[in-house]
C-alpha cells in the first residue's frame, strides 16, 4: 500500500492542474491591481462614480440600524395597537414620549434609506444619490415619510378643545390622528413580505437551522396573527372612539364592566370567528361604523381562503420534500418488486440502497444542477467542496486539480454504499463507473476463494483502467469493511476527457501505470501462492520470499522479452488453438448432454401417447445429465476472445 501510495503520489499529480490552483495571496494582489487599473481608468475617462456621503449597505453600522428598525417595529406593531385602543394617553406622559422618539428614530431612517447604496439587476452597486433618492421615492418613501408625522403635536393642540366635552364631536375628530399611527404598521407588513431580503433574518434561519419553507410558514403565521391583533383592537377602538354608544357592540353584549384584557381577548374572539367564517353571531355590529369594520375584514377573510389555504397546504406537503421524495421511491420499489416477484432479501436491499441514496444526495440531480449552474465560479467550487458531506476534502484526486475541474466535476458523482465483503465489480464485467473510497477498505481479490492480493485504503480511486481504456474488467474488487464510494460514471469520464485534455492526459498515465502495478501484484501473488503450495519457502523469512517470488517474474519477464517476434506470435497463435479446443470440447460434451435430454423427452412423450391418465413414469436420469444446469449456465453464453488474456470471456 505504501508503494501505491507512493506512485500515486508521483503519477497523480498535474503540475498544470497545480500551476492553474492559484495561492489566495496572489488573487488578492491581481485584485488589488485590477482596482487599481479600473480607478485609474475611470479617472483618466473622466467617468468618476459619484459615492460620497453614502452609506454601504451591507456595512457594520446599516446592519446595527436596521436590527434596530427592526425591534421597533416589533414594538409598533404589537403595542401601538393595544395602545391605540385600551390605553388613555395624556400629552407629555410616558407614552407621549415614546412615540416622539420613535417618530424621530423613523424620520432618522427615512433620511439614512435616502443615502444608503443598493444591487440592481445587474448585480452592481449603485453608489449614486440621485439614483438610490429616485428608487426611494417610487417605492417606500411617502408611506415611510406618513409613517413617521407627528400627529402626536396635531392631538395636542385638539387636546384643549375637546376637554369640554368628552363625548361631543370634536373629542371623536382628536382621537383620529392617533389612528394615523397605525400607518407605522405598514413598515412592518414590508418586513414581513421582504424577509427573505433582510441579513438578520437569513442569520437567524442559519443559526437555527430552519428549511425555507418551514420559515415561509412562520412569516405566513406572523402576518395573520399580527392582522388578528390589528383588527381585534379596532373593534374595540371603534365604540371607545364613539364614546361607547348605545348602539355599539360592547354595550349591546353587556361587556361594558369588563377588564381591558378580557375586552381584548372577547375582540380577538370576533376576528378569529369572522375570519374563518364561522361567524357564531353572539358578536356582531350594530352600528355603521361597526359594519364598515366588520365588511372590510371579511372582505380580508375571503382573500384569506382562496389565496392562502392553497399556498399553505403546498408549505405543508414540501415541508420535508426529502422524505416525499423517499416515500415516492420506495412506493415504485414496491410495486416492482410485486410485479416482477422479487425476493424479500432482494426487496429489502433495494430499499436500504434507496434509502441511504436519497439520504446522501437527496434530490434529482437535474433540480441540483439547475440551481449549480446559476452559481459563480468560485461560489461553485466553495459548495463542491462541501458536497457528500465533504468527502471530497479526503480525496488527493479532486484536491489536487483546478478549482474549475472540481467545480463542473464533483456535481455529477454519485453515492454508493456496500456491505463488509460485498462484491463491487468482477473481472469480465461491463466497466461503466469509477470509484472513489472515502470510507472503508476494498481489496483486489482473485480465484474461487477470492484471495486478496491488493488493498486500497480510504482517499483511493479504482476501477479506472478500463474505463479509460473501453475494455472489460480485469480485476475482481470486494469491500473488505462496510465501504462509502462515490461514483464517477462513464460520461462523466468521457466529458473529463474531451473538455480537460491535461487531466485526462494524467488519468490516462495514471491508469496505464497503475494496470503495471496491478498485473505485477497479481503475478507475485499467485507465484507466492504456487510457491506456499509446493513449500519451496518453508523457513525463509519475509524478504528473501520476496526477493525470490521477484526474481522468478522478472526471469519469466525476461524471457517472453528474448523471444523473437516469430516465437511469440507462435506461442500467441497456439495459446488461441489450445484455448479453442478447450471451448469446443466443452460444445461436444455439452451436445452428448442435449442428446441425452431429447431421449428422455421422447420417451416421456411417447409414454403419454399410450395411457395420459396414469401420468408421468418414473424416470431414471443417467449419470452424465447430473449437474447439467450447471454446466449449462457455463457454456449457455456467448464468449469474445480477450487477445491480452488469452482466454475465451463470457459477454454478460
Amino acid at each position: 500500500m505504501m508503494r501505491l501510495q507512493k506512485e500515486l503520489k508521483i503519477y497523480g499529480t498535474s503540475a498544470i492542474a497545480n500551476d492553474l490552483l492559484e495561492s489566495p495571496m496572489d488573487n488578492k494582489k491581481r485584485t488589488i491591481q485590477l482596482k487599481s487599473a479600473t480607478a485609474i481608468k475611470n479617472f483618466m475617462k473622466g467617468d468618476q462614480i459619484e459615492h460620497y456621503y453614502v452609506i454601504n449597505q451591507d456595512g457594520k453600522f446599516k446592519s446595527i440600524w436596521n436590527f434596530l428598525i427592526a425591534m421597533l417595529l416589533l414594538y409598533t406593531a404589537i403595542v401601538l395597537p393595544i395602545e391605540l385602543a385600551f390605553i388613555d394617553g395624556k400629552t407629555y406622559d410616558v407614552w407621549w414620549w415614546i412615540n416622539v422618539w420613535i417618530n424621530a428614530i423613523f424620520f432618522s431612517d427615512v433620511i439614512i434609506n435616502c443615502f444608503t447604496t443598493y444591487t440592481d439587476s445587474n448585480g452592481t452597486v449603485i453608489k449614486s444619490r440621485k439614483k438610490i433618492f429616485m428608487r426611494y421615492l417610487k417605492s417606500w418613501l411617502l408611506l415611510d415619510i406618513a409613517a413617521c408625522f407627528p400627529f402626536d403635536f396635531v392631538e395636542t393642540d385638539s387636546g384643549s378643545s375637546s376637554s369640554t366635552s368628552k363625548y361631543n364631536g370634536l373629542a371623536r375628530l382628536a382621537r383620529l390622528p392617533r389612528l394615523s399611527r397605525l400607518i407605522r404598521i405598514s413598515r412592518m407588513f414590508k418586513v414581513v413580505t421582504n424577509y427573505n431580503k433582510f441579513e438578520f433574518v437569513e442569520k437567524v434561519q442559519n443559526f437555527f437551522n430552519i428549511k425555507r419553507t418551514a420559515l415561509r410558514l412562520l412569516m405566513f403565521s406572523i402576518t395573520v396573527l399580527l392582522c388578528v391583533h390589528v383588527i381585534s383592537c379596532l373593534w374595540y377602538w371603534s365604540a371607545k372612539m364613539q364614546g361607547f354608544p348605545p348602539d355599539c357592540w360592547v354595550v349591546k353584549s353587556g361587556y361594558m364592566d369588563l377588564t381591558s384584557e378580557s375586552l381584548y381577548l372577547t375582540s380577538m374572539y370576533w376576528a378569529f370567528t369572522t375570519l374563518s367564517t364561522v361567524g357564531y353571531g353572539d358578536i356582531h355590529p350594530w352600528n355603521d361604523l361597526e359594519v364598515l369594520i366588520c365588511m372590510v375584514w371579511m372582505m380580508f377573510g375571503l382573500c384569506f381562503f382562496s389565496f392562502t389555504i392553497g399556498s399553505l397546504s403546498s408549505m405543508l406537503s414540501s415541508l420535508d420534500t426529502r422524505e416525499i421524495v423517499l416515500n415516492n421511491k420506495l412506493t415504485i420499489i414496491d410495486e416492482f418488486a410485486k410485479e416482477t416477484k422479487l425476493k424479500k432479501v432482494l426487496r429489502l436491499r433495494l430499499r436500504h440502497a434507496l434509502k441511504y441514496s436519497t439520504e446522501s444526495a437527496g434530490f434529482s440531480w437535474s433540480d441540483k444542477l439547475n440551481i449549480f449552474n446559476e452559481l459563480p465560479r468560485e461560489l461553485k467550487y466553495e459548495v463542491a467542496l462541501s458536497m457528500h458531506q465533504g468527502a471530497i476534502k479526503h480525496l488527493p484526486f479532486f484536491m489536487e486539480k483546478d478549482k474549475v475541474f472540481v467545480a463542473s466535476v464533483v456535481p455529477f458523482l454519485q453515492h454508493l454504499f456496500l456491505k463488509h465483503k460485498e462484491i463491487i465489480f468482477t473481472e469480465g464485467e461491463y466497466a461503466d463507473e469509477i470509484y472513489f473510497l472515502y470510507k472503508g477498505t476494498v481489496n483486489y481479490v482473485m480465484g474461487p476463494e477470492k484471495v486478496s492480493y491488493k488493498k486500497l485504503q480510504e482517499g483511493s480511486y479504482f476501477g479506472d483502467i478500463e474505463v479509460i481504456e473501453v475494455i472489460l474488467r480485469k480485476y475482481t474488487v470486494v469491500a473488505k469493511t462496510d465501504v462509502h464510494l462515490l461514483t464517477m460514471s462513464k460520461s462523466v469520464v468521457s466529458y473529463i476527457l474531451e473538455e480537460f485534455p491535461t487531466i485526462s492526459k494524467d488519468m490516462r498515465e495514471i491508469a496505464y501505470k497503475r494496470d503495471k502495478i496491478n498485473q505485477l501484484a497479481k503475478e507475485e501473488f499467485a507465484e507466492y501462492l504456487r510457491l506456499k503450495e509446493t513449500k519451496e519457502i518453508e523457513g525463509k523469512d519475509l524478504k528473501e520470499v520476496k526477493d525470490m517470488i521477484r526474481d522468478i517474474v522478472d526471469k519469466r519477464k525476461n524471457t517472453k522479452e528474448m523471444l523473437s517476434p516469430k516465437e511469440k506470435e507462435e506461442i500467441k497463435f497456439s495459446e488461441v488453438v489450445n484455448k479453442m479446443d478447450e471451448n469446443n470440447f466443452m460444445l461436444t460434451k455439452m451436445e452428448g448432454k442435449l442428446q441425452s435430454i431429447c431421449e428422455i423427452s421422447n420417451e416421456i412423450l411417447e409414454f403419454m401417447r399410450k395411457d395420459p391418465k396414469k401420468g408421468l413414469p418414473k424416470l431414471k436420469v443417467p449419470k452424465k445429465l447430473k449437474g447439467l444446469a450447471e454446466e449449462r449456465d457455463k457454456t449457455e453464453r456467448s464468449f469474445k476472445f480477450d487477445m491480452n488474456t488469452l482466454e475465451f470471456k463470457p459477454v454478460e
